[in-house]
Parts: structure tokens; sequence; C-alpha cells
């Protein structure tokens, strides 16, 4: 079963391809054999919304400054780890690599040897952020080779010094602060821990024929977690 955003960038790819945003009643008249008519139309006017082509917009930027591929598809890091019951040193390498192990570049190779003698001594709890930023460099919001810092938003949920009266005028699970959740290293490494210890499977997708795309947030172009972004 595909993924949900792979089943989206598959969608937006299908629908560029019938005329786009350049020709929607050509897009509008195709019928893609596995998706409900009703359900094809809502995922176009889902690619017209301003919030839709903003964030597109942001990522492709994103890409053009990427050094080298992340090979990580439209995972991101701490997505990846999870799926594939990974630490964060071999992670970096898989989403580096091709499917023969080869580099996808030598920077990215050098990238992982200064990982692995950063985080050779390191013995902390949780993932190595302080070893990955001394292999590979701080990046304003973003923890390079892990994913996005929290933003202002997670930490002004999280912290533990907010008065009653703060967080009754709070709304405690935004759709911002949940995405952000998600985001951050921490967070998965704990929710991993937590489901390990329930003894919880991961969840399986919709099929594609009855989704609607634009139920939940994702990207509909590869995750952009290149580390020299």
């Amino acid at each position: 079963m595909k993924r949900y955003s792979d089943r989206k960038y598959e969608a937006k790819k299908l629908f560029k391809s019938k005329g786009g945003y350049n020709d929607l009643e050509s897009a509008r008249a195709f019928h893609p054999k596995d998706m409900p008519y009703d359900n094809w139309l809502r995922t176009i006017e889902g690619f017209r919304e301003a919030k839709y082509i903003k964030r597109s917009e942001a990522n492709t930027l994103v890409r053009e400054k990427q050094q080298f591929p992340y090979r990580g598809g439209t995972s991101s890091y701490g997505s990846t780890a999870y799926k594939n019951d990974m630490d964060w040193v071999p992670t970096y390498a898989k989403t580096h690599t091709d499917n023969q192990g080869n580099w996808v570049d030598p920077v990215a190779e050098q990238n992982y040897r200064n990982i692995q003698q950063a985080t050779s001594q390191w013995s902390g709890e949780g993932p190595p952020i302080a070893p990955y930023q001394e292999a590979l460099g701080e990046r304003r919001g973003w923890y390079r080779g892990m994913g996005p810092k929290p933003s202002s938003n997670t930490s002004s949920h999280s912290s533990s010094n907010m008065s009653s009266s703060q967080a009754r005028t709070q709304e405690p699970f935004s759709e911002d602060f949940v995405n952000s959740l998600f985001q951050t290293p921490s967070f998965l490494n704990q929710l991993n821990n937590y489901l390990a210890s329930q003894g919880k499977g991961k969840g399986k997708s919709k099929g594609y024929d009855s989704d609607n795309l634009f139920d939940n947030e994702s990207d509909d172009e590869p995750n952009d977690n290149d580390d020299d972004e």
C-alpha cells in the first residue's frame, strides 16, 4: 500500500501532466482510473489553495539550494529512522546512498564520517543533537541531518513554566502544534519508545482510491531534508 505522501506526490505529477494550473479545464476533465472522480476534483481544488501553493513554492526554493540529493523520498529523517528501526547515524547513510549503497555525493560521505567521529564518544540520551551540530555545523531553525528544530509554538506549549492562565488561553492541540511535534527529533524518539513499550504496530494507510488527499497536511513532493540547505 502506498503511503499518503507518495499518493499525493503522484497525484500532483498527474495534475501537472494533464494541464495543471495553466489548463484547469483539461485537468478536471481527466478521470484517474484508480481514484473516484469526486476525489480527483477535490484534490485539484486542494492544489489551488493559496496555503498549498505558498508551501509548494517554498519547498521548491529549498530544493534549489540543496548541494546533493536526499534519498529519503517523502519521509523525514525521523520518519525514516522510525519506520526502519534505525538509529540516527545509519539513517543518515541510508538517506544519502543509492540502492547499491553508493554515496550520492562525496560531501555526503564526508559528512557521514564526521558524524561517526563526533558520535563515537557520545553517551547521552535521545537524539545526538550536539554531536551532529559539531559534525555538520549549525543552521537557523534546523538540526542538520535530523530535521527542523521545534518551533516557538512548540516551545510555548511544552514549557513547564507556563502559568495556568496562559494554558487556558492557548489551544493545546492546534494543527500547527501537532505538525511541529512530528518534525521534532526528540518527540519522535519518545513516541518510538512509547509505542515499543505498548507493543503497538505501525498503522496502515488507506487505499489510494478512497483518500481525500487534502484531509491532512503533507508535502506533495519528496521532503527537503538535505543537511546543506
